[in-house]
């Protein structure tokens, strides 16, 4: 049991006390046990991402809500890493070459892989309710994507990224957004690859 599990189950438990919600009613909303919800917010367990965005969803906060107090003064300590934030690419340098870099965030360790990853800034809601616009979106790089995980995959232009789920059907690739509103593409899967990465965790901003 680690201590950021510990924080961030207690204060889960603090803001659904606050939304007057019970561990029943959470769980409910989230299809899951209420053992579960015990288990979370004591920090004997850890929710997964996506069981957190949720979990942040349903509460009305942040994902930063949970790992940082709520003041403007709030500075990095030993226990997070800085990590760049990438808007555009170019093919011919490192993806986190100084160029491609627009800012720096500084992230809890528990939050982050082991090896290198990076940072992209959602544009728009086209990964909503998953990722929200604005939110950032933690990326390992990698040119071969899993089978329904989310990629960031470069625009026609390769140069701005975008981020969209991938699907494998024979031939082709199928790139699509959750959001319904915007429509998906199908590419070939003998095209130069579009990944740059794969999604692995979300991080919205306060």
């Amino acid at each position: 049991m680690s201590k950021l599990s510990m924080m961030v189950g207690s204060r889960i438990k603090k803001y659904r006390l606050q939304r007057k919600m019970t561990q029943n009613d959470m769980a409910e909303k989230l299809n899951i046990s209420m053992t579960t919800i015990s288990r979370y917010e004591s920090g004997e367990r850890q929710p997964s991402s996506d069981i957190l965005v949720r979990i942040c969803s349903i509460l009305n906060i942040s994902v930063n809500q949970l790992f940082y107090e709520e003041t403007s003064n709030t500075r990095p300590s030993d226990n997070t890493r800085s990590i760049p934030v990438i808007k555009y690419i170019d093919r011919n340098k490192p993806f986190t070459a100084k160029e491609n870099i627009i800012n720096y965030l500084s992230l809890p360790l528990d939050f982050l892989p082991s090896d290198d990853c990076f940072l992209i800034k959602a544009e728009d809601d086209s990964m909503a309710p998953i990722i929200n616009k604005d939110a950032y979106v933690l990326i390992h790089p990698q040119v071969r994507i899993e089978e329904g995980a989310i990629g960031a995959i470069l625009c026609e232009d390769e140069t701005k990224i975008a981020l969209k789920k991938v699907r494998f059907i024979n031939d082709s690739i199928l790139i699509e957004s959750l959001n319904d509103n915007y429509d998906p593409l199908i590419i070939d899967k003998n095209t130069r690859p579009p990944f740059i990465g794969q999604a692995i965790n979300v991080w919205n901003p306060l």
